[in-house]
Parts: C-alpha cells; sequence; structure tokens
C-alpha cells in the first residue's frame, strides 16, 4: 500500500515538473517572438 502511494505522489510529481518546465519553455518561446516582432517594428 505504502509503495503504491509513493510511487503515485512520485508519478504526479514528475508530471508536475514536465508541467512546468513546458510552461516556462513555451513562454521562453513567446517571450522570443515578441522580441523579434518589437524590433522589427522599431526599424
Amino acid at each position: 500500500m505504502v509503495r503504491a502511494q509513493i510511487a503515485e505522489t512520485l508519478a504526479v510529481r514528475q508530471g508536475a515538473a514536465r508541467f512546468a518546465v513546458s510552461l516556462v519553455v513555451g513562454t521562453n518561446q513567446l517571450n522570443r517572438e515578441y522580441d523579434i516582432q518589437q524590433s522589427r517594428a522599431c526599424r
């Protein structure tokens, strides 16, 4: 029982970590695209 709960908790944490990483990566890409658009608009 306890091992199953620990494994479940670890799986949830891994999923949350992956979600956080994908969020950060997505945000970085959006910021980069926005910066490119802004620099084009300035020229």
